[in-house]
């Protein structure tokens, strides 16, 4: 990573309560997302792999019916077609990979 885009994902670390794209570009999407007490529903992603990496707090990744807990430091990987879910407990921030780079204006989710 080079010098301007390390500067923005750490700025990024003290951003507002949120999701903030970092990166777009047709081969990854990369988000960080910072809040409190989320749950994040059963669903997949049709056509995209899918990494995270916890910053800060802790919580619990279910990936295909396993749950995984995860403290910062954690990361983890989601394949394609992959069922999966989740929750952070308390404040947290989380990174998260997308290949091939995900349309967000129409995302390839689908909730289960």
């Amino acid at each position: 990573m080079d010098n301007a885009a390390g500067g923005t994902v750490w700025a990024a670390l003290d951003a507002p309560f949120g999701t903030t794209v970092l990166s777009q570009t047709g081969e990854v999407t990369l988000l960080l997302t910072r809040g409190a007490d989320l749950v994040t529903t059963r669903h997949l992603h049709a056509w995209h792999d899918e990494f995270g990496h916890l910053v800060r707090g802790s919580g619990e990744i279910e990936i295909d019916g396993v749950p995984h807990p995860v403290t910062a430091g954690s990361t983890w990987e989601i394949r394609r077609g992959t069922p999966h879910g989740g929750r952070f407990d308390g404040e947290f921030t989380v990174l998260v990979w997308f290949t091939p780079g995900d349309d967000l204006a129409a995302p390839d989710r689908v909730n289960l």
